[in-house]
């Protein structure tokens, strides 16, 4: 996905476009004709390449699933989509370059901090909640994204993550504490994202965005089984599943992990 994306002109309002992807803007856009004509459609211009590249993606999935079947590998990140969640990423590949980049981030980070990352612990929580964090500011900082476009497009990418591969939703404590977490960190982000266009837009750093999910990681509460994080949600029910999968937003912005 990322090396189909490096093939097109990366396009943002305040970044200085190389001399050589500007010239290929010229070309597949011959009405603009100046860098000022290019910053005034700059959200077209992304929509173009971005639909260009997503076909192109979309014919390395099919290489990608027919390679695993015969036990070869190429180079496609990360390997632990599910099936769901590779959809969600193929909806916008432009996004789905900085989801990936948050992922592997929360991965790095959740080693350097903790040392471990067991699925079950306040790391997990850690990293799942620094994941949505830096997904969101990743997107707004690499693309011409509206906040709720960045929030929206976490959420999807991050609750399908944790649906199985028919796309059904997985209902245990697993699942419960990773989606309380996801939201709890959208929730933040939320409130801390102010009002601007590109590198004007107010928001926090990779720094603050660690601090301080690594500090509510370590004061994460503590829950035995699934139906004590649902129940800050409404209960354990289809109705609060549906809106721990299916909404941006929730009341929290407090971590829990299910194992000592």
């Amino acid at each position: 996905m990322l090396r189909n994306i490096r093939k097109y002109p990366q396009v943002n309002y305040g970044i200085e476009i190389p001399d050589q992807e500007l010239q290929r803007i010229y070309q597949d856009f011959p009405e603009i004709r100046t860098r000022k004509q290019v910053e005034v459609k700059i959200e077209v211009i992304y929509d173009y390449y971005n639909t260009l590249c997503k076909n192109d993606v979309i014919n390395d999935i099919i290489e990608f699933e027919l390679s695993r079947k015969s036990g070869r590998t190429l180079d496609i990140s990360p390997d632990n989509l599910t099936d769901p969640e590779k959809n969600v990423l193929l909806s916008n590949p432009g996004y789905a370059q900085h989801y990936i980049n948050a992922a592997n981030s929360a991965k790095v980070l959740v080693k350097n901090i903790f040392g471990s990352d067991d699925g079950e612990k306040r790391e997990n929580a850690f990293k799942h909640a620094v994941w949505n964090a830096l997904a969101i500011r990743y997107i707004l900082k690499g693309s011409p994204a509206s906040e709720n476009q960045a929030i929206d497009f976490t959420q999807d990418g991050t609750s399908a993550h944790e649906k199985n591969n028919q796309g059904g939703q997985n209902k245990d404590k697993l699942s419960a504490m990773d989606l309380h977490n996801n939201m709890s960190a959208r929730v933040w982000m939320e409130k801390e994202v102010k009002w601007g266009i590109g590198p004007f837009r107010k928001m926090p750093d990779e720094s603050k965005i660690i601090e301080t999910m690594h500090s509510r990681a370590n004061s994460g509460l503590f829950h035995s089984n699934q139906t004590t994080i649902l129940n800050a949600h409404g209960g354990d029910n289809a109705n609060t599943w549906n809106n721990l999968y299916n909404n941006l937003y929730g009341a929290h912005q407090h971590l829990v992990y299910v194992k000592n």
